[in-house]
C-alpha cells in the first residue's frame, strides 16, 4: 500500500494524512506515502474526525480478529511464547513466536555535522554466526540505504573496519560501542522490546528523543 520509494514513519496514523481543520485529505501527503494505485481508494475513504485511531487484525478482511484467520497464522508459527498479557484468548498468546534464541537486531543512524539525526533504521534478521557478523551485516545496511537517500559525502563510525569505495568521499572510523550507544539502543530494542519491523525513517525515533537531544547538544560542544 506504501509507495516503494516512500520514506515512511512506521507511527504513522490516519490522522497524520488528513487536514483537521477542514475535515479533508491533505492529497499531498496521501500521495507521497500511499502507493498510486490505492490513492483513489484512500481519498474516497470517509472519516470521522471525532474518532480516535485504532489497531485492526491484518489477517482478515474486515479488521476484526477471528478465530479462523487467528488458527491460520498459528498453524505458520514453530514454537510459540505468551505474551506479556495473561488475559489474552490461548489462540492470541499462541500467536507469539519466541524469537530471543534466533533473531540479531542491527541498526544504524545517520546525523548532519551538528549531531542531529536525519535518517536511522532498524532491522530484525535470522541469527548471525557471530558479532562480527551481524556488524558486517549491518554495515552493508547502512552502505546501501545512504546511497537510495542519495548521501555523496559521509563519515561512517562503527565498531569494525571495512573498505568504502562506493562514496564522491568517505572516511570509515573506528570507534568504540560507546560512541554508537544510539545506534546500540535501536538494535537493542528488536529483542528486548520485541520490535520486530524494520524500516528506514527520517530523523530518530520518537521513543528516544530526550536521549537524542542530549547526544546532539554534547556532541556540539
Amino acid at each position: 500500500m506504501y509507495r516503494e520509494d516512500a520514506i515512511v514513519d512506521l507511527t504513522l496514523s490516519v490522522r497524520d494524512l488528513i487536514n483537521v481543520n477542514e475535515g479533508t485529505w491533505n492529497i499531498q501527503r496521501v500521495r507521497e506515502v500511499i502507493a498510486e494505485e490505492d490513492v483513489g481508494l484512500v481519498l474516497n475513504t470517509c472519516f470521522d474526525l471525532s474518532s480516535q485511531d485504532v489497531k485492526v487484525w491484518g489477517f482478515s478482511g474486515s479488521g476484526i480478529y477471528n478465530s479462523k484467520s487467528g488458527y491460520k497464522l498459528a498453524e505458520t508459527l514453530e514454537t510459540f511464547q505468551s505474551p506479556p498479557s495473561p488475559g489474552l484468548p490461548p489462540i492470541e498468546r499462541k500467536l507469539w513466536k519466541d524469537f530471543s534464541s534466533n533473531i540479531f537486531g542491527s541498526a544504524w543512524i545517520a546525523r548532519d555535522s551538528f549531531g542531529t539525526p536525519l535518517f536511522h533504521s532498524r532491522r530484525a534478521f535470522p541469527a548471525a554466526a557471530s558479532t562480527l557478523e551481524a556488524e558486517l551485516y549491518t554495515l552493508g545496511l547502512a552502505v546501501n540505504a545512504l546511497h537510495d537517500l542519495h548521501f555523496q559525502r559521509v563519515i561512517i563510525e562503527i565498531s569494525i573496519l571495512r573498505s568504502l569505495n562506493s562514496f564522491a568521499q568517505c572516511q570509515l572510523l573506528d570507534a568504540p560501542v560507546e560512541v554508537n550507544s544510539m545506534a546500540v539502543e535501536i538494535a537493542s530494542s528488536v529483542t528486548r522490546d520485541r520490535r520486530l519491523q524494520s524500516y528506514v525513517a527520517k530523523g530518530g525515533p520518537s521513543w528516544l528523543s530526550s536521549f537524542l537531544l542530549s547526544e546532539a547538544r554534547s556532541s556540539s560542544i
